[in-house]
């Protein structure tokens, strides 16, 4: 009987913190090594980093849950928090008055005058908080209580019934849950409203304009060199002192982002992208692969670059010398009906004669076929620019005569504006190469049926037309 009571009494002696060391870390009890000792938490203060953690009970019954990681300010120099193993008391006030005179809310009671409670108010009213002790959570600020953010204070008055066990120590790691930030990073002459920002009363202004949640949408990217993409994000509101969020990289050599989270990958590695809005943060890894293209006018990230290294890399399209592929440049009608030559398939060459313009075999194969016809294979016409619209044209006998389905949706036009400035010729045709996803209209919505073919466009519109 005896060898069974001896335990249960160091264990007492134990957890009361009678047993000589107790006022050291190595004395103290550990949340990870408690049983269930009927309460649903165990709050570890952490006064080396100014962090306290609240475990739950796991499916053994011990505590090594990690439930909430809270930023806290304890006892200065000359007036430590102890070292040491405590449990919370009933005592226990919405408001308590401090030494000073000053009030703190949510007061809960684990060392005789010591206290879990708020950063300090001059009067005992949510609005009179006094913005030093704000600024210095997470320091050695108080006179040995543990000071709280009011969310945390309130969390610990309501969850941590009395005889809690709370165990102070010290330890250069702040805890599984890391230090967190305070709500504002910093309250000033020009924010203060004498308001804490984590108050949950409703009346609290700083309800609308705190982050109370930020991520980012994508967690991992995976670029070639030269594409670009937007990223996502989501704020939950307010917005910090209305301070937008911003984008910043680990490495911008590899992968940069402006403020708006708008990426261009610029060359082989790794990169952070980070989104923050005041003291909340999320980040999304950049993996860049391959090698820039080898032309000196072709803009990293611009929306053409992955069509123009498609064309590039199945030969659809090449440069134009000197180090040149002219994205913006004007295709002439002759260019197409030689792009579309050079994709044709089972389709015979007609014969030329030697010496013919570059572009003759081109033009015979289309009239023969029926994509090009009439006076528009004159030497004129098939050196002039070419419109959108008309290209549709080309694109749609080609698709219909290499066996695709050309049908198309009527109303695909419906959603353009300029959808009128389409002529009767094109109309069937624009109409399914918007329905297949083939054309697309400009970044003002428009699809300019009379706009010159560019390069670029080109690019993209066989692109979208190979998948």
């Amino acid at each position: 009987m005896k060898k069974r009571i001896l335990p249960l009494l160091l264990a007492l002696a134990l957890l009361l913190g009678l047993l000589p060391g107790t006022a050291g870390a190595a004395g103290t009890l550990a949340a990870e090594n408690t049983y269930n000792n009927g309460h649903p938490y165990y709050i570890m203060v952490n006064r080396d980093q100014n962090v306290v953690t609240v475990f739950g009970l796991d499916d053994n019954g011990y505590y090594t849950v990690p439930v909430r990681a809270m930023l806290c300010s304890t006892g200065v120099i000359g007036h430590r928090t102890p070292i040491g193993n405590f449990t919370t008391s009933a005592l226990r006030k919405e408001w308590g008055m401090m030494f000073d005179g000053n009030w703190g809310q949510y007061t809960t009671q684990f060392n005789g005058n010591m206290l879990f409670h708020s950063v300090c108010y001059s009067r005992k009213d949510p609005s009179s908080l006094l913005a030093f002790e704000y600024n210095d959570l997470g320091k050695l600020a108080s006179s040995g209580c543990i000071r709280l953010q009011v969310a945390d204070a309130k969390w610990v008055y309501e969850n941590c019934e009395p005889g809690t066990v709370v165990t102070v120590y010290e330890s250069e790691d702040p805890g599984p849950l890391g230090k967190p930030e305070k709500l504002l990073p910093e309250m000033t002459a020009e924010n203060y409203n004498g308001w804490e920002p984590s108050d949950p009363r409703p009346e609290n202004p700083w309800r609308e304009k705190l982050v109370t949640a930020l991520s980012a949408e994508e967690d991992a990217l995976s670029l070639t060199v030269g594409e670009g993409c937007q990223l996502h994000w989501t704020v939950e509101k307010g917005s910090e002192v209305a301070e937008e969020p911003s984008w910043s990289s680990s490495d911008p050599a590899v992968a940069s982002v402006d403020e708006a989270g708008s990426v261009v990958a610029l060359s082989e590695g790794e990169a952070l992208l980070t989104l923050r809005c005041g003291s909340r943060e999320d980040s999304v890894t950049v993996t860049v692969t391959g090698e820039a293209l080898p032309f000196t006018d072709l803009t990293p990230g611009a929306w053409y670059y992955p069509d123009v290294r498609w064309a590039l890399e199945t030969g659809t399209l090449r440069g134009m010398g000197d180090g040149l592929f002219a994205p913006n440049t004007a295709v002439s009608r002759a260019m197409a009906l030689q792009v579309l030559f050079n994709m044709r398939s089972n389709t015979d060459a007609p014969e030329v004669p030697e010496g013919s313009v570059w572009y003759v075999k081109a033009a015979a194969w289309a009239t023969r076929n029926g994509i090009s016809t009439g006076g528009l294979n004159t030497p004129d016409s098939l050196e002039r620019p070419i419109t959108r619209q008309e290209f549709a044209q080309l694109l749609h006998r080609f698709s219909t005569g290499a066996g695709e389905d050309g049908r198309s949706d009527p109303t695909a036009l419906l959603a353009y504006p300029d959808r009128a400035e389409v002529y009767a010729f094109a109309e069937e045709a624009m109409a399914w190469a918007v329905s297949k996803g083939i054309l697309n209209g400009s970044d003002s919505g428009l699809l300019q049926p009379h706009g010159f073919l560019t390069r670029a466009q080109l690019a993209a519109i066989l692109h979208r037309f190979k998948g």
